[in-house]
């Protein structure tokens, strides 16, 4: 695929649906609640069941009862900052970690620890579906596997808009499939309440503090949860006065409120396999495991068999259906990104998806599901060190330390590659559990694991952010490019790559981004600036002068002392504050006392802030990124190589002309000698080129080399010059490879 191919493939977003940025706002049209409920809708899955029953078996019902309830509140405590920063700025979990204390490359590192938690849980709920086939249809299992896995290929193709649709029509049936004949055994038979009660399982029947946190471990894994519950709230709304409680109620059930459900089909799962193993089969044994038996166990007791059979397959047909288009949905998301960064290629997310099939159903044919306890305590370990060192930035590195910057920051230019804070953590974190886990710190300390992971990786992460004072977590303080997520309760409107500032807040005021810490946006009603004579500007433009004395403004501030041009003053000084600022937050009133004149003199000048911007974009063009003279081809490309890498030292500035470029057709905001130097060297190079097509090769040309190009490529593509050069090469190759050789002037 092309650049251009991919550069449209990637911005479809009803494919798509914005895996390397963040969701704009013309994408995120649902309301709260129905956000909200289409988060919860994936949280059908049955492996619940099974993992409630699995350690219900090894330890008795109160140990894992409690082992079930401890975790929990754990998880709540991980998830609540991190789901918020999602559904505050509209990120998935990658975008988050990039910020918090990984790295651009770093966090590739955690997006496949999410990646393999996607397929593990496929495979195990894959394998459900195959024994409800296997039991109502004797369906071999690789058949079962092989249908369970491609049957959510046509639905999650289509992203979030097919997601939400499928789970708002099928939560209502699941819900009544699964709860309904339980809560009717409960009321008929309370008989089994007091059998699940007394149930000791494998265990001699006493509380063990191991017993309950080896329960809690296999719960532990399910918290990569949090990160599918996370690509469905990151496309919440914007937060407003109107729609405050239902954001809010969205948020705390569907971000880290979803484990209190899964906690509950955990119990369920536990009194299920109680219920089978004591009034259905007493022979099941381990097999009690399986939802398949669990249901048809609990409906023989309601129903026929055959309608038992019936009801228990459309449950779990149902159940897998919703959950494992939610599990292929986010690892082609985890494995696109990854990819895409590694590769700088991106053939689209519908083969991520099959990829993700693909290794499921090899799980799935390896029997992952007999090994479910050790494989989900396992992979326990290295999910609690990733997820508690990004919980841990959030909440202590950025507001509690203030070394971390609040905003998460996801974009390559003011990133570092990698991030010793967050890698070292979940790196000790991780081998540190593993071992304890292994049994070589002993066999005291091996049920305890999980904790170790926990509390490293608590410890770890703030010591790290201290030792390294905090200098990994950006390259530079701003590069001029405003971040897209800009406000509390609005962000921009979006066309085609770039944000089209300024957002209306909830107050009806024109809020415009701003880049600084722990602030996130600004009103421009009522704004005041006080003089920086700190910001220099050029020394042309000012020469020093004893102090004024008291009373006289007519010397106040910066007064120049001899006549010069107010206008290229006037640019001088923006100039020089779009050092500390970005365009939008530069006023003019902050402009006049900048160069020492009335804000109505400014307005003379530059009567609108388009008239501003491409004026400055102009002169900022002539002093700042002159091309050099050219005569050939290869001298136009070594000269605009030159530019790029200008644009990348100085990006505030050249965002600047990629942006007057952008808001008016008709606002040139490159000098005519570029379009007149490119034309010349096509008189020299290709001189049998014809009037038109000179002009046409000339205007694409102009734009390859342009600061628009390069903005798109950097804020769209987070490439760096040199890939932005390659880029560059390509389009101008290809374009001037379709004109005939005969054109070209031989040496």
């Amino acid at each position: 695929m092309s650049r251009t191919g991919n550069a449209r493939a990637a911005a479809e977003d009803s494919l798509e649906d914005y895996a390397f940025r963040y969701v704009p706002r013309t994408f995120r049209r649902w309301s709260a609640a129905s956000v909200g409920a289409t988060a919860l809708g994936s949280i059908a899955f049955l492996a619940d069941f099974s993992i409630g029953a699995s350690v219900g078996i090894d330890h008795g019902t109160i140990n894992a009862v409690l082992g079930i309830l401890f975790a929990p509140v754990i998880i709540i405590i991980v998830g609540v900052p991190v789901a918020y920063y999602a559904a505050r700025y509209n990120l998935d979990l990658d975008l988050i970690a990039r910020g918090s204390g990984f790295g651009y490359y770093g966090s590739i590192i955690t997006t496949v620890v999410f990646a393999g938690f996607t397929c593990i849980f496929f495979a195990l709920e894959g394998a459900i579906m195959a024994q409800g086939l296997q039991v109502a249809t004797g369906m071999p299992p690789w058949l079962g596997y092989l249908i369970s896995t491609v049957v959510v290929i046509p639905i999650v193709i289509y992203g979030m808009r097919a997601l939400e649709r499928l789970h708002f029509w099928t939560t209502p049936m699941w819900l009544a499939l699964a709860l309904l004949p339980l809560l009717w055994i409960l009321v008929s038979d309370p008989e089994s309440v007091r059998a699940f009660t007394s149930f000791s399982g494998n265990s001699d029947g006493s509380i063990g503090f191991g017993a309950v946190v080896s329960s809690a471990a296999v719960c532990f894994a399910l918290t990569p949860q949090l990160a599918e519950q996370i690509d469905y709230i990151r496309a919440m709304p914007p937060r407003t006065p109107a729609n405050a409680r239902s954001w809010w109620t969205s948020f705390a059930l569907a971000g880290p409120g979803w484990v209190i459900f899964s906690g509950t089909k955990q119990v369920i799962g536990v009194f299920l396999a109680v219920y089978v193993l004591v009034k259905v089969d007493a022979t099941l044994g381990h097999n009690a495991t399986e939802p398949v038996k669990q249901f048809v166990g609990m409906y023989q007791t309601l129903f026929p068999d055959w309608l038992a059979i019936v009801l228990a397959l459309l449950l779990i047909v149902v159940a897998q259906v919703k959950i494992n288009v939610t599990n292929a949905y986010s690892g082609s998301l985890a494995w696109s990104n990854v990819f895409t960064r590694v590769t700088k290629h991106y053939p689209g997310r519908t083969i991520f998806v099959l990829l993700n099939l693909v290794i499921a159903y090899g799980l799935m044919m390896l029997d992952v599901f007999t090994l479910i306890s050790f494989v989900l305590s396992l992979y326990a370990n290295v999910v609690m060190a990733w997820l508690v060192t990004i919980a841990t930035d959030i909440a202590i590195n950025k507001w509690v330390l203030r070394i971390s910057p609040r905003f998460p920051e996801f974009r390559r230019g003011m990133l570092h590659d990698w991030n010793p804070v967050g890698l070292v953590s979940v790196g000790l974190a991780s081998v540190l559990s593993l071992l304890a886990f292994a049994g070589l710190l002993g066999t005291a300390v091996k049920p305890f694991s999980v904790l170790i992971a926990i509390g490293v990786a608590f410890v770890a992460t703030p010591v790290m952010a201290l030792a390294t004072r905090g200098r990994y977590y950006l390259r530079r303080r701003s590069d001029g490019i405003d971040s897209p997520c800009s406000t509390s309760t609005a962000t921009p409107r979006v066309s085609g790559s770039a944000a089209t500032s300024p957002a209306i807040c909830s107050s009806g005021r024109i809020c415009w981004p701003r880049r600084s810490e722990g602030r996130t946006a600004s009103c421009s009603t009522s704004r005041r600036w006080r003089s920086r004579s700190t910001i220099p500007i050029a020394t042309c433009f000012r020469r020093k002068s004893p102090a004024p004395a008291p009373g006289d403004r007519s010397r106040q501030g910066n007064v120049m002392e001899e006549p010069v041009d107010t206008a290229t003053a006037i640019l001088a000084s923006a100039a020089a504050l779009l050092r500390e600022h970005t365009f939008d937050d530069i006023s003019y009133r902050a402009l006049a006392d900048e160069v020492g004149i009335s804000e109505r003199t400014v307005y003379r000048q530059y009567p609108t802030r388009a008239h501003l911007l491409a004026a400055l974009s102009n002169w900022i063009e002539q002093t700042h990124f002159p091309l050099p003279p050219f005569v050939t081809v290869a001298d136009f490309r070594a000269a605009v190589h030159d530019r790029f890498r200008a644009f990348d030292a100085s990006p505030a500035y050249a965002y600047v002309g990629a942006r007057a470029s952008a808001i008016s057709l008709t606002i040139d905001a490159e000098p005519a000698y570029i379009t007149r130097a490119i034309e010349a060297m096509l008189d020299v190079s290709a001189s049998t080129l014809n009037r038109r097509d000179r002009r046409r090769v000339a205007a694409s040309l102009r734009y390859f080399s342009s600061a628009m190009f390069w903005a798109r490529l950097r804020t769209g593509f987070d490439m760096d010059a040199g890939e932005i050069c390659d880029a560059f090469d390509r389009a101008v190759g290809t374009m001037l490879a379709r004109l005939l050789d005969a054109t070209w002037a031989k040496p």
